[in-house]
């Protein structure tokens, strides 16, 4: 059984067959390249849209925009595969399906290990900054 999304745009608030919400990440990189976000809703209807799924769209949220990471990694990776070397995409698109899957696993290990390193980097830090915003809140 293939799922695939509701066809786009995803218009906020209740459709049929789905609700949706817009998710605004704002980045900033400052001059000794260190990179800064944070993320709102893009409207107050958007707000009171998560509100509707289960634990306030918090979980939503989270695998999205861990998806959305994890598909940026995937093609800066793959954009460093192919500054190596300029056949890739045609290499990729002449293999054969199991040479097209270890390419695939290839790229998401790299990615995936960027991914880790990232996150280990991290370290306290972000539970810290979770944790005194949820005391300020309550």
């Amino acid at each position: 059984m293939e799922f695939k999304p509701p066809p786009l745009p995803w218009p906020s608030g209740k459709n049929e067959g789905y609700s949706a919400f817009t998710l605004e990440v704002h980045i900033c990189q400052d001059e000794t390249n260190r990179v800064w976000s944070f993320h709102d809703f893009q409207t107050p209807e958007d707000q009171a849209t998560s509100l509707t799924f289960s634990h306030g769209g918090a979980q939503q949220v989270a695998y999205a925009l861990l998806t959305e990471a994890y598909r940026r990694e995937c093609f800066v990776t793959a954009l460093a595969e192919m500054s190596h070397n300029s056949t890739f995409l045609d290499d990729y698109r002449k293999s054969t399906p199991e040479e097209k899957e270890a390419l695939e696993f290839r790229i998401a290990g790299v990615a995936q290990e960027v991914m880790r390193r990232t996150l280990a980097k991290m370290s306290t830090g972000v539970p810290r900054e979770i944790l005194a915003m949820l005391l300020n809140t309550g």
